[in-house]
């Protein structure tokens, strides 16, 4: 028989030449004899596109059959991974960690993928503005640093949690139209979960808020989100937001006490405006970290004398400093409630 040059070259050598063909030639070596079965499943530079395509004279070798022969057969690290297409006619869920793409590469993905429903970014790099267009998006779970930022086509979104870190430009104050109108107009009228995290609640204060939406949140029942009570625009939009959800039952506040240094009497909240707004089926409220400053108290009162079916609220301070004098005063304000149970945990 003649000799097989070839498959007795060095594995390194092998890797080379492999490497230069193309990603869908290069897997097909495997069925050339037992030696070539696994060489390519070694490879470290994984390039898909629209070489990958398959012919008519080899109907097997599909796009997505490599994609996924590829990957599940795949052994040792991937040097370099990337995919190219039209996009994906049938994604309903995508999970991106740590995941360094294009703008242009990200916004192809998103808009090419019109039946999405779940999506998940986190701490991904590479583009810096966020335009999400996912019409049959429901969950959303975003995590990141951003120049800007807009959700638009939302209609189905029922459950939203952002942690994201957007350059604030002040100068939006000057504006007719806050970033909380401009994230909430016509965008979310389904919304029933809502979690903000960071200083995307400052994002959203900046600009011209109204005493209520113009919509209201009619299905949101649970807000999670982080809050800084130095700065009155956030209390103000926080405010805002809940007289817009009537239907909420679950309300979580955490306070960053390393930006919560405000003394009694330094912030006027203006919150005694706001007892004729009745909360009527908030029942769970818990806020942690708090140092017991007057906005925070007042805040808390307001709350206590302003939702009528209140069942519990828990109340974790942020040390140990003043500690009984905090549930002294938590105890001693009254309660529209008669059910209304305060709890205070160790800090």
């Amino acid at each position: 028989m003649e000799l097989d040059r070839i498959s007795s070259l060095p594995d390194d050598v092998t890797e080379k030449i492999l490497a230069g063909l193309p990603l869908k030639e290069a897997v097909r070596t495997s069925i050339l004899s037992r030696k070539w079965r696994h060489k390519s499943d070694m490879l470290q530079d994984l390039v898909f596109n629209n070489t990958c395509v398959s012919t008519k004279s080899h109907p097997t070798f599909s796009f997505v059959n490599i994609v996924d022969h590829v990957l599940l057969l795949h052994k040792g690290p991937i040097r370099k991974f990337k995919l190219s297409f039209t996009g994906f006619g049938s994604l309903k869920s995508l999970d991106l960690w740590y995941v360094t793409l294009s703008q242009d590469v990200f916004d192809n993905l998103i808009g090419c993928s019109p039946l999405l429903e779940i999506l998940k970014l986190q701490i991904c790099e590479g583009f810096t503005n966020l335009k999400i267009d996912a019409p049959k998006l429901r969950f959303i779970c975003i995590e990141g640093d951003f120049e800007d930022f807009n959700l638009v086509g939302s209609s189905n979104l029922v459950d939203a949690s952002f942690d994201l870190q957007v350059i604030v430009d002040q100068r939006g104050n000057c504006n007719s139209f806050g970033n909380l109108l401009k994230f909430f107009d016509h965008q979310l009228p389904q919304i029933q979960r809502f979690t903000i995290k960071r200083n995307f609640l400052k994002y959203l204060s900046i600009g011209a808020l109204p005493e209520k939406l113009p919509k209201p949140c009619q299905y949101l029942n649970f807000v999670s989100l982080d809050m800084n009570f130095d700065n009155p625009d956030e209390i103000s939009t926080v405010l805002c937001f809940l007289r817009s959800s009537p239907a909420l039952q679950e309300l979580k506040i955490l306070v960053d006490p390393e930006k919560d240094h405000a003394a009694v009497g330094e912030v006027e909240s203006y919150l005694y405006d706001n007892y004729n707004c009745a909360y009527t089926q908030l029942r769970l409220v818990e806020i942690t970290k708090i140092s017991g400053v007057k906005a925070q108290l007042d805040f808390i009162e307001s709350l206590l004398l302003s939702s009528p079916v209140l069942e519990r609220m828990t109340v974790q301070p942020a040390s140990v400093d003043g500690f009984l004098k905090l549930v002294k005063d938590l105890l001693l304000f009254k309660r529209d409630s008669k059910r209304a149970e305060i709890m205070v945990l160790d800090p």
